[in-house]
């Protein structure tokens, strides 16, 4: 039965995703990407049928892998900060054979109604606890390759599930993933690096990005 069940979420994760992109087709919305320019860039974004590495994936990516730095050199990401995209809870903090060192932050329900968690894979190390409250911005990892299904790339793969329930358990619960594009706090499709000396919006959980920006470039 836990087997089946855990199919079933899957599957509904693959219909909804499937389902968001022949809508947006049909009706002729297209989202373009505003995506700011001292920030680390995408490896594999979310929709995308590549991987890390530019092989094929077996089904449509379900999350955001990002590279730890800014520019093309593979490895130096490693070791870079991981932050959380917005306040909240560890609720996991653990080893995971394909996805390596792995942290799950619980946010709390949003203005929806639905509660939301970030899950960030691949660390290198975890600086975090289960329990522990955690700042948007705050470091809660560093940047690794850890875990057979990160293809030895330096990256933090940035899942967003939405559910109901405020237990996290998908298997049982069908919390599924969502477009992270959708969460940011410059609005969707719009990546927002995280900027200390911002406010935050506070009636809604909205996302910064899970990696560090270099200081944008001063206008002559």
């Amino acid at each position: 039965m836990r087997r089946l069940t855990l199919v079933n979420v899957r599957h509904l994760a693959a219909v909804s995703l499937l389902l968001s992109l022949l809508i947006c087709e049909a009706v002729g919305i297209t989202q373009e990407l505003v995506y700011p320019p001292n920030a680390p860039k995408i490896l594999s974004d979310y929709g995308d049928w590549s991987g890390v590495r530019g092989g094929r994936r077996d089904q449509e990516h379900a999350g955001i892998d990002f590279a730890g730095r800014v520019g093309n050199n593979p490895y130096a990401g490693a070791g870079a900060p991981v932050l959380a995209t917005a306040d909240g809870k560890v609720q996991t903090a653990r080893w995971n054979d394909q996805r390596g060192f792995i942290i799950t932050i619980a946010h709390g329900r949003d203005a929806d109604g639905n509660y939301l968690w970030t899950l960030y894979f691949h660390n290198q190390e975890n600086l975090v606890e289960i329990g522990q409250e955690v700042k948007r911005g705050q470091r809660i990892a560093t940047i690794g390759n850890t875990g057979t299904g990160s293809a030895g790339v330096y990256h933090v793969h940035l899942y967003v599930y939405k559910g109901t329930d405020a237990r996290f358990t998908p298997q049982q619960n069908g919390q599924f993933p969502v477009n992270p594009h959708e969460y940011w706090v410059d609005g969707p499709y719009k990546p927002t690096c995280f900027d200390p000396a911002r406010e935050y919006p506070k009636d809604r959980i909205r996302l910064t990005l899970p990696v560090e920006c270099a200081p944008p470039e001063k206008k002559q």
